[in-house]
């Protein structure tokens, strides 16, 4: 029995309101990294910075968690930097939903995006995640090389590495999808929804359709959103609990609100043969202002919000307490 070592990082830049993640594994001797969202509010020039910074020659995995401006509007930029995307991994929503949401885009490659992936990334596999989906095998055969490195400049980047059974690897993920779909469009408006059938039919109907979309979502704002955890394989591994305490596994929770009892049941159920590996979180930051039920997760070590306080009140102070009262790291990323 031959054991080989995986190294593997996850970094998190300051970015401001939005959603940028980056993890990066090895695979059959190259790296591969995985990006999830992909969007800012409030700090556009670091994230274009740090998509720059990306590897353009290696395979890029990309995952958005939902389809609202902050986590998705910098897409274009992996487009122009020639970030090699090679698969794609979105919430499946309606397909009036996504009709608009993309017409809520000013850039219309990133409309493009929302609408069909591939209009964007030609070669790329897109992949859409339901409700309760079953772990899903991203990465296999994961092979050895050097440990990776980088500067922190108020930036998270945790590197970590575990032994495991050569030729037994495999990278997973597994997605909890809040799914919603509007319920308001009537009459008129409908119509003009539904009779939308290609990319260039929306992109001349924005205008249109961006009306439609500011009057619904007011009282019927698109909550569909997809956190996610990467892991390796844990059954598959020599020493299953060492890297626990390892720094770069993380739960994304793009904005989902954990806002009641009820959800973070659900949640925990779904993760639950995983929650004693879930020690690191990216807060939402729609929710966590009134609102955090950490019970699904008593094994956070750290917990991480990628913006200052702004709007939404995120963090709210009463969870900031409430993570000092359990004694779990705080890092506000900005």
């Amino acid at each position: 029995m031959e054991l080989i070592l995986i190294n593997y990082s996850k970094k998190i830049p300051p970015i401001g309101q939005g959603g940028f993640i980056v993890q990066k594994i090895y695979i059959k001797n190259k790296e591969t990294q995985i990006i999830y969202d992909c969007g800012t509010k409030s700090a556009e020039i670091k994230i274009i910075s740090e998509i720059k910074k990306l590897n353009t020659q290696i395979d890029t995995i990309l995952i958005i968690s939902h389809f609202h401006a902050d986590h998705i509007n910098k897409i274009s930029e992996l487009k122009a930097n020639m970030i090699k995307v090679v698969k794609v991994i979105i919430p499946k929503v309606h397909k009036n939903d996504l009709v608009l949401l993309a017409s809520n885009c000013d850039d219309n490659l990133v409309s493009k995006f929302i609408y069909n992936p591939q209009l964007v990334f030609e070669h790329a596999e897109v992949v859409y995640i339901e409700n309760n989906e079953e772990n899903i095998p991203i990465l296999e055969n994961v092979r050895s090389k050097g440990f990776l490195t980088s500067n922190l400049n108020g930036t998270i980047n945790h590197n970590s590495s575990c032994q495991v059974i050569d030729n037994d690897a495999q990278w997973l993920v597994r997605f909890y999808v809040d799914s919603h779909t509007y319920t308001g469009l009537t009459g008129a408006e409908l119509k003009t929804v539904e009779a939308i059938d290609t990319i260039d039919d929306l992109i001349d109907q924005k205008v249109n359709l961006r009306e439609i979309y500011d009057n619904i979502s007011k009282k019927d704002p698109n909550k569909t959103n997809m956190m996610m955890f990467i892991y390796p394989n844990y059954n598959k591994y020599y020493h299953r609990y060492r890297y626990r305490h390892t720094k770069s596994l993380i739960m994304c929770t793009g904005d989902m609100k954990i806002d009641s009892s009820d959800k973070a049941l659900q949640i925990k159920n779904h993760f639950l043969d995983l929650i004693y590996l879930v020690t690191d979180m990216m807060l939402p930051h729609h929710g966590s202002n009134k609102y955090f039920d950490f019970n699904p997760f008593r094994c956070l070590i750290r917990a991480y919000a990628q913006t200052e306080k702004v709007k939404h009140g995120h963090p709210g102070d009463d969870t900031i307490k409430k993570l000092e009262l359990e004694g779990i790291e705080f890092y506000n990323i900005s």
